[in-house]
């Protein structure tokens, strides 16, 4: 495999993306994985599929994803209004339901994921973005300060401590000077399951807004919102929208028109907060 890192000046012609490191490589037949990767082995680490990436199904799953999507894209229009995006990517993309958001947004887009039948996945339903199989969340195949917008959209609530610490400092590594990081996990302490102690093994986290915030301490917390799903669901809470700024340490380069209404103490909440009552 070429090694090769991702940079904005690969970006600029298809010819110069398929150089990108793992851009180009082949998947097998049944879209399962490399065969020469021995770390996509079940053997290795619980090996994620589309039954765990979403917890309901067929009318549940429609209205989820759309007022999912419809949030995200709420925080990108008003990312947008105020920076160009040049370059956005997605750090654990799945089959790339959110990523496809983000291509409306950026003028381009790659989708980081370890599954590799996901990967073959996304790039067959968002032509529009790259996705690149990688190893690991913690070493993303990017040079620094790359890109202008980066999500992650329940992911970290999956990592234990360890790793999480590892993958936030690399998220602050491919974070461009003045660029942004949403992100939605479950903000919830009480919710503890899987396996926390085996970074091997399925887990899920929840960890406080205040966690996230020290989590990402270089990076100012400007806006949250709570994680809107499907009206019928039994869940009180299902997370927290957290979008994030690598500052500049100048005042007027902060965000115009942010809303009044504060739910916490200095956080102030997104105008993606106030216009969901159609679903």
């Amino acid at each position: 495999m070429r090694s090769h890192t991702v940079r904005r000046s690969d970006l600029r012609s298809d010819s110069r993306i398929r150089g990108i490191r793992g851009y180009g490589l082949r998947l097998d037949k049944a879209g399962a994985g490399f065969s020469n990767q021995p770390w996509m082995n079940s053997e290795d680490r619980f090996i994620w599929h589309e039954t765990h990436v979403v917890d309901v199904r067929d009318s549940a799953f429609a209205s989820r994803l759309y007022r999912e999507q419809r949030d995200v894209r709420s925080f990108l229009a008003f990312i947008s209004d105020w920076k160009r995006l040049r370059l956005g990517c997605e750090i654990g993309s799945g089959y790339g339901r959110m990523t496809a958001v983000l291509c409306k947004f950026c003028e381009q887009v790659i989708g980081f994921e370890r599954e590799v039948h996901f990967v073959h996945t996304s790039r067959i339903l968002v032509p529009t973005a790259h996705f690149l199989p990688i190893e690991s969340l913690s070493e993303v195949p990017s040079e620094a300060e790359a890109f202008d917008f980066v999500l992650t959209f329940t992911v970290l609530q999956h990592l234990n401590h360890l790793l999480l610490d590892r993958v936030s400092l690399e998220i602050g590594r491919i974070l461009a000077h003045d660029g942004f990081l949403l992100i939605c996990e479950e903000t919830d302490p009480a919710v503890v399951t899987g396996f926390p102690n085996d970074p091997q093994a399925y887990c899920t986290i929840g960890r406080s807004v205040d966690t996230y915030a020290k989590l990402f301490e270089t990076l100012d917390l400007l806006l949250t919102c709570p994680r809107r799903i499907e009206r019928n669901s039994p869940r009180n809470s299902a997370g927290t929208y957290m979008l994030f700024r690598k500052s500049t340490g100048k005042k007027s380069d902060m965000p115009t028109g942010t809303p009044s209404v504060e739910p916490s103490p200095g956080v102030k909440q997104s105008p993606a907060c106030t216009d969901f009552d159609v679903l």
